[in-house]
C-alpha cells in the first residue's frame, strides 16, 4: 500500500480547491416542485384555498424537507399530485398531444391531480376523482372525455374541486 499524506490533509479542511466539490457554501433547495407550483397558481386561479401538508420531519422539528411533495389539500379534499408524460417529447409529432396518466394505487387521495408541463404558458392540471382512473392509460390532451376534467387547460375550463 501506498502512503499518500497529502490525500489525508484533505479531509476536514474546507480551505483546498476541491472544498466547493464537497462543501458547498450555499446550496439551493426546491421548496415546491413545478407540479406543486403548478397546481398552487391553477387552484388559486379557480378560488380555491391551497394547504401544503407539512412532512413529519418538518414536525419533529428539523427543516427539510417542510413539505410533502405529491400531496396537497384544496378546499380541504386530499389530492395526488401526478406528473403527466407526454408520449412523444418533440412538439412536432402527433403523439406529442398524447400522454400517459397514472392511476392511483393509494386509497388516500380523494383527487388525482394530473398535471402536463407545457412550453411557453402555464401547465395544464387534471381534475380527476381518484376512482375515475382504475389503471395507468394514455390518452389524447384534446379528448373530450379528458376535457371535462381541465382545470387550468387551454380551452379556459375550470377545475371540478367544489368548495
Amino acid at each position: 500500500m501506498v502512503w499518500l499524506p497529502r490525500a489525508w490533509s484533505l479531509i476536514g479542511t474546507r480551505g483546498n480547491c476541491f472544498s466547493k466539490l464537497f462543501f458547498p457554501s450555499s446550496k439551493k433547495f426546491e421548496i415546491l416542485s413545478w407540479q406543486l407550483q403548478g397546481v398552487k397558481t391553477s387552484a388559486e386561479k379557480a378560488g380555491l384555498e391551497v394547504e401544503f401538508i407539512k412532512t413529519k420531519k418538518t414536525e419533529d422539528g428539523r427543516r427539510w424537507p417542510p413539505v410533502i411533495k405529491r400531496r396537497i389539500l384544496i378546499s380541504g379534499k386530499k389530492c395526488a399530485v401526478f406528473s403527466v408524460a407526454r408520449i412523444s417529447q418533440d412538439p412536432e409529432k402527433s403523439s406529442y398531444n398524447y400522454a400517459v396518466f397514472k392511476a392511483s394505487d393509494e386509497d388516500w387521495p380523494e383527487f388525482q391531480l394530473h398535471i402536463v408541463k407545457c412550453t411557453g404558458r402555464a401547465c395544464d392540471v387534471f381534475v380527476i376523482p381518484r376512482k375515475h382512473i382504475a389503471a395507468t392509460t394514455s390518452a389524447s390532451l384534446d379528448h373530450p372525455e379528458l376535457a371535462r376534467y381541465a382545470g387550468s387547460h387551454p380551452h379556459g375550463r375550470e377545475s371540478r374541486i367544489s368548495h
